[in-house]
């Protein structure tokens, strides 16, 4: 079975994760976890992550979420939880509040749909967000290498958004030239590969805006390659060099820092904290709580989550399970 094979049985496999889940949430499961969680009056702190939002559901674009369905779970999260900016959540476990469980609305690497689609959404709903910056891009027409992967995937009966994610999760520890190779392969392996549109980032203009309207920053590189890959000198150019510009053009001093595809070691880490950032967030599932590394903070991956139901169970999921710690070879903490 070659890698490709391999990925696609990968996919499979979370498809059927996913009619599970189904049939749990329609029983209820959730929402009697939610109660359960509530009930025992834990102060906790979830960080939903999210990348694009898309017009319609017809728009086919990796990670992104069809509006409607963003704004189905932006007002679910509002009515069951306190949403926070995510350094003030940090503050609220870390002192012991009891007054429930907060909520953090994170957006990674800087797409200009966030402008178009979510932020008229937090506007409507008066909700605080964070989004994390690819300052290298900022402005610019970009195809990052995992839209890349998305796009030579065919459209035919394999679900392209799962096999793009069992993909790209191997690729994210993979260099640069082996990235190049993979998807070079997979276009000549795949009928109606075709190569990824451009996507437009956000630009100074629509970032300052957003500012003004209860949307902060936070640090995601310069590049948005892993960390754990390069040294010392490199690390620190992608963490400082992102912070000041940043800063440069918003005029506020930036504390939030998202690992890129969630990878740190403990040398990044101590670097991220060198380079001045007061929290950093990571891809591993979880609820934070007041004895969470404030430098590994855990989220919830609403990925293509489509439904509200998905989200929900999501969330049951945590409850149930609790924080999922996942480490691999170099002590390098993955999705």
């Amino acid at each position: 079975m070659d890698e490709i094979e391999r990925m696609v049985r990968v996919g499979l496999k979370k498809g059927i994760k996913n009619i599970a889940k189904e049939l749990l949430c329609s029983i209820g499961m959730p929402w009697f976890l939610l109660q359960l969680y509530k009930a025992g009056r834990k102060s906790g702190l979830l960080i939903f992550k999210y990348h694009r939002v898309s017009s319609s559901a017809d728009k086919k674009e990796y990670m992104g979420m069809p509006v409607d369905v963003f704004e189905q779970q932006m007002v679910f999260i509002k009515n069951n939880f306190k949403i926070v900016p995510i350094m003030e959540g940090v503050r609220a476990i870390r002192e012991g509040d009891s007054d429930g469980i907060y909520a953090s609305i994170n957006f990674d690497d800087g797409y200009m749909d966030n402008y178009l689609y979510a932020f008229p959404v937090f506007k409507r709903h008066n909700i605080p967000a964070t989004i994390f910056l690819t300052t290298d891009f900022i402005g610019k027409r970009h195809a990052f290498w995992w839209d890349e992967v998305f796009s030579a995937v065919s459209s035919g009966h394999i679900d392209r958004e799962k096999m793009a994610d069992a993909a790209n999760g191997e690729l994210t520890g993979k260099k640069e030239e082996e990235i190049k190779y993979f998807i070079e392969g997979l276009r000549r392996k795949t009928s109606g590969a075709r190569a990824a549109e451009l996507s437009q980032m956000l630009g100074w203009a629509e970032i300052r805006e957003m500012n003004k309207h209860n949307i902060s920053f936070g640090g995601h590189t310069k590049t948005h390659r892993n960390l754990c890959l390069l040294d010392d000198d490199e690390i620190k150019d992608e963490l400082i060099g992102s912070k000041n510009i940043i800063e440069e053009n918003i005029g506020q001093n930036i504390k939030e820092f998202s690992y890129p595809f969630g990878r740190f070691d403990k040398r990044v880490q101590s670097l991220v904290m060198e380079a001045g950032y007061e929290c950093a967030r990571t891809s591993i599932k979880g609820i934070n709580d007041k004895d969470t590394d404030r430098y590994a903070l855990v989220s919830i991956d609403t990925g293509a989550a489509v439904k509200l139901s998905h989200l929900k169970m999501r969330i049951a999921s945590i409850f149930l399970k609790g924080n999922r710690r996942k480490q691999c070879p170099g002590e390098i903490m993955r999705f």
